[in-house]
């Protein structure tokens, strides 16, 4: 596996690695207004680079902001499209607002029902597809998904990649905007919790949530010098001092548990979201949809992710993309005016899956006890896994991670180097 923007190169009998590409330098000075012109026309650029191919192209469509800026640019070039969504059982359903959505761009519209599955069997599946250990549980309904758009469409447009560039994770975000203000308070938890309240009773409700929100992240961003290193917790499965009493004596994770960041440092908050952009996005989201669309032969575009439309958005300060009170900000300023209004002011969805409703259904806990608790498995050569008598010991993302890496090791006949 390579670090992102980087190539391979054998010559003369020898490997070398070395960096193609990086993230642009921060621009000068350009206005809301600028930004937003330019970010049109780019994107507008992209989708239409996107929308050539031999076979039909269709695309996702959601409630959220992304996904419908893809497909009201495309529905300019080609009307002719369809626009897919998806209902799952027992989850709020996003596929009403993108029908309607549709039927303003003229776009067919094709609702794709996930009806009951089985996750154990389903993940199963995708550990050989997964070329690594990959525990991101909504692997499991984006491998659903594809299968499902895969009767229908050969190719399809996506809106991944927006979050990342363009601020999208307000609930992290926002958050990191007040990291020295979160460093003023120390630890004085209750203390935040205590302002909020009283701001709450004055009716300052936007800075009472603001504080609730900033006392439910605080213990991330205890001995963290830079707002990137706070993100890079909010990101992880369990705290790194678990991840050390599971390792034990092993120095597997240099660099304080964090992968550190390869891109040249610029400003605090722009290092957060080139963070995400390096790590969260190119090692989790990129190979999620990746290997679940090819695993079921379709092809996923993603035009946010376009050479210069991504290079542009990067050269953007953070104050174009996220405040205390907006997110996508240059977005919003770009194609707000595309939009429905359900869609400008839907809240932010996650993409997740109820992985602690599945651990305690017994098909799972059989997968606990086979692959985490019977001593001869080869997780137990690197993780001190003891089962404790309470199965709620370990936090849920703890044990679905515990228990993925497992199954792909056994699966994949892993066995750690001697040390």
């Amino acid at each position: 596996m390579l670090p992102p923007g980087h190539c391979l190169i054998y010559r003369d009998g020898k490997v070398s690695v070395e960096k193609y590409w990086q993230i642009p330098r921060l621009r000068g000075r350009i206005s809301l207004e600028e930004a937003g012109e330019e970010l049109g026309r780019l994107l507008r650029a992209a989708v239409a680079k996107q929308l050539v191919a031999d076979v039909p192209i269709s695309g996702f469509l959601s409630s959220g902001l992304d996904s419908t800026t893809i497909m009201a640019i495309a529905a300019e070039n080609n009307p002719d499209l369809t626009a897919f969504s998806f209902d799952f059982e027992d989850v709020d359903s996003e596929a009403d607002i993108a029908e309607r959505s549709a039927r303003r761009y003229g776009l067919n519209f094709q609702r794709l029902r996930i009806g009951n599955f089985d996750p154990v069997e389903v993940l199963q599946k995708t550990i050989s597809i997964y070329d690594e250990p990959f525990a991101d549980s909504s692997s499991i309904p984006t491998y659903l998904i594809s299968k499902a758009a895969a009767e229908y469409t050969k190719v399809a447009l996506t809106g991944d990649g927006a979050d990342e560039l363009l601020g999208g994770y307000d609930f992290q975000y926002r958050a990191l905007l007040r990291f020295d203000e979160a460093k003023a308070w120390g630890r004085n938890r209750d203390l935040v919790y205590l302002a909020a309240k009283l701001l709450g009773k004055l009716r300052f409700r936007a800075a009472s949530r603001g504080l609730v929100d900033l006392g439910d992240k605080m213990n991330f961003f205890w001995g963290c010098q830079e707002p990137w290193q706070a993100l890079a917790g909010m990101r992880s499965a369990c705290p790194f001092t678990e991840v050390q009493r599971l390792l034990g004596p092993r120095e597997l994770c240099p660099g304080g548990g964090h992968p550190v960041p390869r891109f040249e440092r610029q400003e605090p908050m722009e290092d957060a979201l080139f963070y995400d952009t390096e790590t969260y996005m190119a090692g989790q989201i990129l190979v999620k949809i990746d290997r679940a669309s090819m695993a079921n032969g379709l092809e996923l575009r993603a035009p946010f992710l376009d050479v210069e439309f991504a290079e542009f958005a990067l050269s953007l300060s953070a104050n174009l993309k996220i405040s205390r009170t907006s997110s996508k900000i240059v977005l919003r300023q770009a194609f707000e005016a595309a939009w429905n209004e359900e869609v400008a002011t839907n809240y932010k969805r996650g993409f997740g899956s109820p992985i602690e409703k599945w651990l305690r259904t017994p098909a799972f806990q059989s997968l606990i006890d086979d692959y985490l608790v019977r001593p001869d498995r080869k997780i137990h050569e690197v993780v001190r896994y003891a089962p404790p008598s309470d199965p709620g010991y370990y936090p849920a993302p703890l044990a679905y991670n515990l228990l993925v890496l497992s199954m792909w090791m056994e699966q994949n006949s892993f066995s750690f180097p001697a040390s």
